[in-house]
């Protein structure tokens, strides 16, 4: 990577400006924590199971945007009181939608 994950936002963000988004993908609760600290805007949540998608939406809630992939349906998605019920993710890909994101 370039100097870490850190130092890669900053050179994008420095490339492209403010009004693009950054997303990065992510598949353990540790490259989340460095993820939300480094001023992304979205993250994609690969291939975790449906606790550590809890504990990663927990994490990222007010930092950045949440998408999970890797067999995650709406049906599965961790869902928060706070968000009535529906799924604090933004988007969720699984099979039956292979290649179109839910993104919003």
């Amino acid at each position: 990577m370039a100097g870490g994950l850190k130092v890669a936002v900053e050179r994008a963000r420095a490339g492209v400006g403010p009004p693009v988004k950054i997303e990065v993908e992510v598949d353990t609760l540790e490259e989340l924590q460095e993820a939300s600290t480094s001023g992304v805007d979205a993250v994609l949540l690969d291939n975790m199971s449906i606790e550590m998608l809890r504990q990663a939406v927990a994490m990222a809630t007010g930092k950045a945007i949440t998408e999970a992939s890797g067999g995650i349906t709406p049906k599965t998605a961790p869902r928060d009181r706070g968000n009535r019920g529906g799924p604090p993710l933004r988007g969720v890909d699984h099979p039956q939608r292979a290649g179109r994101s839910t993104w919003r």
